[in-house]
Formats: C-alpha cells, sequence, structure tokens
C-alpha cells in the first residue's frame, strides 16, 4: 500500500517553514529537516527511499517497455514507492531512461541508471515547495544531461538539460499546489516525450489519455483540478479497481448468491430429466436400507484421490489468489480482467476433459484397452486445436475487451500482458485438462493425477510465486507467468503418460 503519512505510526506529516535537527526513527542519525509526523517521528530521506531505489533499479534493468509512464506506473503500485516521496526524484528519470533505451537511443542502460540513481538521490524531498524546484522536473533534466552527456562546461548539451527541466516545471507550477508527487511525476514524463520527440526524433510512447489511480491514498488530492483524476464523476462509470476495492464484498455475496442459485436450478433440471424423462434412476426410499460393500469399496477407491486433489488444488488456489492480491490492486485488477476470458475458454476446456472422461471411462468399462489408448490420443489432437483456436481468439480480442472497462494505464498494461501469456497458456491448459482431468481420471489413473497436482502446485507455483513476487518484486507479467506455468509442464508430463498407455485401470464393479 502507498502511504501519505509517517512510515512509523500513520499519523499525518507536518511542515516547518525553518528546519530543525532530527534523529531518524529508523538509522538514529540526525539531520535538518523540514517535516516530521505529528507524533515527532522523522525519517530521513536516505532510509525513506532505500527499497525504492533497489526497486526502481531492478525492474528497469529488465523493462522492454518503450512507455515511460507505464514503466513508472508499474513501479507506482509496488509497496516501496510511497504517495510521496523523493523516490520519485529518481523514478521519473530512470522510466525515460528504460524508454528511451528500448526505444533506440544510444545510451548504456546499466550505467545511466546508476548515475541517475546516484543524482537523483541528491534532491531533497519537499524541494518542491522550499527550493521552487520540483524533483520529478530536475529528475527529467538530470535525464536529459545524462543522454547528452552534458556538463557546465557545455553549451547545446547544458543548454538543453536546463530547457527540460524548465519546461518539466512550467507545466507542473501552471497546475498549482498543493504538492502531488504523482500528478508532478506524469505531467513531467508527459513534457519529457514531448521534448526527446523535438530535439532528438525519437519516439517514446504514451497513452491517449493518462488516467491517475492513487487519489484516494492523496489527502490533498486536488480531484476534478488535476488533469489525470479518474474519480468518480458522474458522466464516467467508477474504476474497476474501486468497484473491486469499494464493493467487492457486496458483489462477491451477490455472485456467490447468483452461482448457488444457478447449481440449485442445474441440480433440479438434472434430476428431472433422469428420474422422469429418460427414467435412467430409479429410487425408492427403501433402497436406502440396502448397502452394497462392494460398490462402496470402488467407491472410496476412486473417489478418494480425486476428492482429495480437488480439495488440495482449492487451498492451493487460495494461497496464489493471497499472493497475488499482495502484488496490489492493479494486479488483482488485470486477473480479474483476465479470468473473465479464460472462463470462456474454460467452456471448452471442460467439456472436451468431460467428454473425454466419459468416453475413455466407457471404452474401458466395454474391456476395449486398444481402442481406449486409440481414443486418448486422438482426443489429444483435439484438445491441441482447440488450445491453438481459444489462444488466438484470447489474443486477437484483448483490446477490444479491455474496452468495455475504465482502468488505469498500470491495471491496462497488465491486463495486457496476462492475456497474451494466457493466449500462450490456454494450449498447454487444453491438452493438461484432456490429458489429466479427461483421460487419466476417466481411466481410472486418479492418484497419479492428485500426485502431479500436489507437486507442481504447492512445490514449485505456490513458492516461487511467493519468491518472485513478494520477496525479489519481479515484475507483474513475470510473476503471473511463474504462478501458471505448471500448465505447461503437467500438459507434457499428461501427454507422455497417455502415450505410454501404462494409465489403464478398469474401474467397473
Amino acid at each position: 500500500m502507498n502511504k501519505e503519512n509517517c512510515l512509523i505510526c500513520g499519523a499525518e506529516l507536518e511542515y516547518f517553514t525553518t528546519p530543525r535537527r532530527m534523529p531518524c526513527a529508523i538509522c538514529g542519525q540526525s539531520f535538518e529537516t523540514t517535516a516530521a509526523c505529528k507524533n515527532g517521528h522523522y525519517i530521513c530521506d536516505s532510509c525513506h527511499i532505500a527499497q525504492g531505489i533497489e526497486q526502481i533499479a531492478a525492474f528497469c534493468r529488465q523493462s522492454s517497455s518503450k512507455n515511460p509512464l507505464v514503466i513508472m506506473q508499474q513501479l507506482m503500485a509496488q509497496p516501496v514507492i510511497f504517495m510521496h516521496g523523493p523516490e520519485h526524484h529518481v523514478l521519473v528519470g530512470a522510466a525515460l531512461l528504460t524508454a528511451y533505451k528500448n526505444s533506440g537511443g544510444a545510451i548504456e542502460l546499466d550505467s545511466a541508471l546508476d548515475e541517475m540513481i546516484r543524482r537523483g538521490q541528491q534532491v531533497p524531498g519537499g524541494a518542491c515547495g522550499f527550493w521552487g524546484c520540483c524533483g520529478a522536473a530536475v529528475s527529467a533534466g538530470i535525464f536529459i544531461s545524462i543522454i547528452t552527456q552534458a556538463t557546465p562546461l557545455k553549451e547545446q548539451e547544458w543548454g538543453l538539460a536546463n530547457l527540460m527541466t524548465a519546461q518539466a516545471l512550467q507545466a507542473i507550477g501552471a497546475l498549482g499546489g498543493p504538492r502531488c508527487c504523482k500528478r508532478n511525476s506524469f505531467t513531467a514524463v508527459k513534457e519529457a516525450v514531448q521534448f526527446v520527440r523535438q530535439q532528438f526524433q525519437i519516439e517514446l510512447e504514451l497513452p491517449e489519455k493518462i488516467v491517475c489511480g492513487f487519489s484516494p491514498l492523496n489527502r490533498q488530492c486536488k480531484k476534478e483540478a488535476c488533469p489525470y483524476y479518474a474519480g468518480q464523476k458522474k458522466s464516467l462509470p467508477l474504476q474497476f479497481e474501486q468497484v473491486t476495492a469499494e464493493n467487492g464484498p457486496q458483489i462477491t455475496a451477490l455472485s456467490a448468491l447468483a452461482t448457488a442459485i444457478a447449481r440449485v436450478v442445474e441440480f433440479l433440471i438434472v434430476a428431472w430429466f433422469l428420474f422422469r424423462r429418460e427414467h435412467k434412476i430409479q429410487f425408492r426410499l427403501h433402497d436406502l436400507r440396502r448397502f452394497d460393500r462392494v460398490m462402496f469399496g470402488a467407491f472410496v477407491r476412486a473417489a478418494t484421490p480425486i476428492i482429495f486433489n480437488d480439495m488440495i488444488w482449492a487451498i492451493g488456489n487460495s494461497m496464489i489468489t493471497i499472493i497475488m492480491g499482495r502484488m496490489g490492486k492493479e494486479f488483482v485488477a488485470a486477473n480479474s480482467i483476465n479470468s473473465v476470458v479464460m472462463q470462456f475458454a474454460s467452456v471448452a476446456l471442460m467439456g472436451t476433459s468431460s467428454a473425454a472422461a466419459a468416453i475413455i471411462g466407457n471404452t474401458i468399462g466395454a474391456g476395449e484397452y486398444d481402442r481406449a489408448r486409440d481414443r486418448a490420443r486422438t482426443l489429444m489432437y483435439i484438445a491441441a486445436m482447440i488450445g491453438v483456436a481459444a489462444g488466438v481468439l484470447i489474443f486477437t480480442i484483448r483490446p477490444f475487451i479491455l474496452g468495455f472497462y475504465n482502468i488505469t494505464e498500470v491495471t491496462r498494461s497488465y491486463a495486457m500482458s496476462f492475456m497474451a501469456i494466457t493466449s500462450v497458456l490456454v494450449f498447454f491448459m487444453a491438452q493438461s485438462s484432456v490429458s489429466m482431468m479427461g483421460t487419466l481420471r476417466g481411466g481410472g489413473d486418479g492418484k497419479f493425477v492428485m500426485v502431479i497436482d500436489v507437486i507442481f502446485m504447492w512445490m514449485i507455483c505456490i513458492p516461487l510465486g511467493y519468491i518472485a513476487g513478494l520477496r525479489l518484486g519481479l515484475a507483474a507479467p513475470i510473476v503471473y507467468f511463474i504462478i501458471k506455468c505448471d500448465e505447461m509442464i503437467k500438459s507434457v508430463i499428461g501427454a507422455v503418460r497417455v502415450y505410454r498407455g501404462r494409465w489403464i485401470r478398469d474401474m467397473t464393479v
């Protein structure tokens, strides 16, 4: 969570017109400062930005984006980048350097980022008010000085760096106070993109509209007076993130109720069909007094692995959801959008899997083992075709799907990435669904499926997802891929198992 207030106690900050010497509540060193919380806690700039700087450097070094705003918003969504603070004095320039390099700019990114961090850290917090020079604008000027290798003795390069800072400051100043590090950073980046286009003929990407998703975290937000405000205007729908955060419990309850009603109606229809229409089941009350031990034993042997498998999978899926939730609201919102798309693909996958289980089970029950193996291979080919078709469809309709949502650029970027990854994974999911859930379960090999599911979810996806997302702070698409990569491995293992043909178990009594 991005924090506006004191990092120690959460109290509101106070600013002084004259500096006071105070000890840092984290490192214990004394510094002159113009800000502390109402309870007397002071955090020095170095301690405030330490984790954020590490995150910025690591993220920018692996990013391939040409859009500095997307890079910046992805980083702003991380817990170690706070609502306000001197980390933005590094963040703006780092995002610009990264996008500049990815757009064809002739720089060595690692050394450029190191220099950006060194210089940006020297701009103190509160410079916007006390120096009359916003650190976000200075960061944009540092960016130009780095790519031009400006020094105090150079002519053109010196002039370009100062012009950049002046252009950014003019745009920031025109918006008026009070300070907002997010608003100022967006403005500085927007001006820098125009400046680079004019002076260097290099096109950095920018979204058509910059939408800020941090307004609820900023007590001093200018709301409608800010050009990036995405608040609750009557002419606009609520943002997806707002709906998720504010109305989540109500929406979840209604969704659960709707699902329950649908399941009850579904049961009643199926029961009527089996009992009345087709007369497939004959049931009388005295039948309850009969107990078939052989049938019960067969049921326990067949059902136990499946029940245990589904229970462990459900718990594991809840753990993955918790990890995703800790990644930030943008990650959750993007995953929710991606899940909507996945549900359409899942209809085809579940249908194919259920059909496979029925076909294989009936064939084995008839004692036609060789034919069961042949049908299993045919079903794998069908699954492959369904997977390819679903993948192409998901990848193609991504922009169309996102057009239904009013979301921030960070969420949009995440959702586009998640759906692109899903468009590839759905092929393997189709294979895994048919081979593991359909053929192997239908063929009586449920214990093998259970072992594979438990191993890969609890020994690979969950621990690696936790490390990648919450410990290393890797980019959201990488974390999402790691969490979902078990489908690729399971599809290969399932296919090998099916083609070897050692999975057939006659479950008939």
